[in-house]
């Protein structure tokens, strides 16, 4: 394990611009092409990779300037929309706002495009995600879920087209709507940078304990965590000096539970995306089981590159957008069924291996998930909307 102290204090939810200034990049006039997004909310994952992140890669730009505004905020720049080029709802549900500035956008033949980040935007695919997160299939849930899909499905099908983040999901959308998709993977934004930087630099070793990351994220990754708890347990049992910290949403089985009552699972609550740096910093390793179904094969891999930036290295799922990346045994270690406990215990046995991986995986994230990795994509993107979609 590493010790590394967060001696910052961060905040939760995500800390956005005011409504003033946002509102100001809207109305300001200069030869910059106006990028609007779209949200419910200002949520601390999809949002901030999909919005935020696009905007801070974006801060430099000649060409375009980006902000965004709430559905609840549609109203007050109604007036404005002529200042808008592009205009992206980012997994927006469907309200009365939604519908009136699509139908405004339409009129003056302003590009509309969705941005989707997993499975659930059509009612399709409700069974299979209720499924996978494990929850029963009550009246309740199938309502709330055929609800939530179904006003994602609503305003994604007015759209000219879409962006997204895995090649797998591009395949769906071009499926579901025969139009135009393109592809921007998700990636760090500069605090995240700024903060790992420090983690790497000022982090010590502590070799008396070697410690096993997992960094849930979402309530959704369950039935993930089941399919390899059979192998930490093996590792737990086999090594003494094992640990295994669990940071966000996770219910443990009897059988782990007795491992956290000795100290030996530490388990944390969500923290701001910032701190979180410092929990994946900590480990010696970071684990990323996933079942293998469409739900996951759509996941991005921000989970790998998060952990690559503190150089630490992963056991992955061999499933989804990772095998497109990555290498096994140089990036990563992949793990079939029945393989964790095997290429976790290599990790365990060979620092000289854990250094390697760590470093090959922290020059691939270098090299990909970087803002300025993402800045010329991005405009490229945006003027290739400009042009062929009218």
């Amino acid at each position: 394990m590493y010790k590394i102290e967060c001696k910052k204090q961060f905040k939760m939810p995500l800390q956005v611009l005011s409504y003033d200034k946002r509102f100001q990049i809207l109305i300001q006039k200069n030869s910059k092409k106006k990028v609007i997004y779209i949200k419910n909310e200002f949520d601390n994952s999809t949002f901030r990779y999909r919005c935020y992140n696009f905007k801070e890669s974006l801060e430099n730009s000649k060409k375009f300037d980006i902000t965004y505004f709430l559905c609840s905020e549609i109203p007050n720049i109604l007036k404005y929309i002529e200042n808008i080029n592009i205009l992206i709802f980012q997994r927006t549900t469907w309200t009365i706002e939604v519908e009136n500035l699509i139908y405004l956008a339409k009129q003056r033949n302003i590009p509309i495009i969705y941005d989707v980040d997993d499975l659930l935007y059509k009612a399709d695919y409700v069974p299979i995600f209720i499924n996978h997160i494990g929850i029963p299939f009550t009246l309740e849930n199938t309502n709330l879920y055929f609800a939530i899909a179904t006003g994602y499905e609503m305003v994604a099908k007015k759209c000219d087209a879409y962006i997204t983040t895995t090649t797998f999901l591009k395949k769906q959308l071009e499926k579901d709507f025969n139009k135009t998709v393109y592809v921007i993977p998700n990636f760090l934004n500069k605090e995240q940078i700024e903060e790992s930087k420090k983690i790497v630099e000022k982090r010590k070793e502590n070799k008396e304990k070697f410690v096993i990351g997992y960094f849930s994220g979402s309530p959704s990754h369950r039935s993930d965590f089941k399919t390899i708890e059979n192998d930490l347990i093996r590792v737990l049992e086999k090594y003494p000096d094992t640990y295994l910290k669990i940071v966000g949403f996770m219910q443990l089985s009897e059988e782990l539970r007795q491992y956290q009552n000795r100290g030996r699972v530490i388990f944390k609550e969500l923290v701001p995306y910032e701190q979180l740096q410092y929990e994946i910093g900590s480990v010696d390793v970071n684990i990323i089981p996933l079942v293998k179904n469409d739900f996951n094969e759509a996941k991005s891999e921000l989970k790998f590159f998060e952990s690559a930036i503190v150089k630490v290295p992963s056991c992955i799922a061999k499933t989804g957008v990772y095998q497109e990346f990555l290498q096994d045994g140089i990036s990563a270690l992949f793990c079939e069924p029945g393989e964790w406990f095997d290429n976790i215990e290599k990790l365990y046995l060979d620092q000289k291996l854990r250094k390697k991986i760590a470093d090959s995986a922290y020059d691939k994230t270098c090299q990909i998930y970087l803002p300025e990795c993402q800045k010329e994509n991005i405009e490229k993107m945006y003027q290739s909307i400009l042009e062929q979609i009218k």
